[in-house]
């Protein structure tokens, strides 16, 4: 039984040393991102907002995905920590396709808008 414990117990510290490693990339990618789109002339756009709002929460839900993997026991114990993780994105999923469709379809209606004040 120990023996059995090890190999999850290496794994867990490995996974913690690499996530540290990866969310420090991470965090520099998404301030990138965000210093281009604050540039860009649809920074104010509520879609942008939110899509950047999303790959944000996904990151981060992987994190938490990855850091309770890496304390996981044995191999029930991971399988339930992703039938958990599997479970809250769907969840997540149905009112993120809701909101970016809410979003769309304003974004349009507002470049429709401003078309139609540009002509003479």
């Amino acid at each position: 039984m120990a023996q059995e414990q090890k190999p999850f117990e290496e794994f867990g510290a490995m996974a913690r040393q690499a996530m540290a490693q990866v969310q420090n990339a991470t965090e520099q990618y998404f301030g990138l991102i965000e210093k281009s789109m604050s540039s860009s002339p649809w920074a104010s756009n509520d879609l942008n907002k939110k899509m950047l709002n999303f790959a944000q929460q996904n990151v981060a839900a992987g994190f938490e995905f990855a850091e309770r993997l890496s304390h996981a026991k044995d191999f029930s114990d991971l399988l339930r920590i992703q039938n958990e993780f599997m479970q809250t994105q769907l969840n997540s999923f149905g009112k993120r396709v809701s909101d970016i469709g809410e979003a769309s379809g304003k974004a349009v209606m507002d470049a429709i808008e401003k078309t139609r004040q540009q002509k003479p």
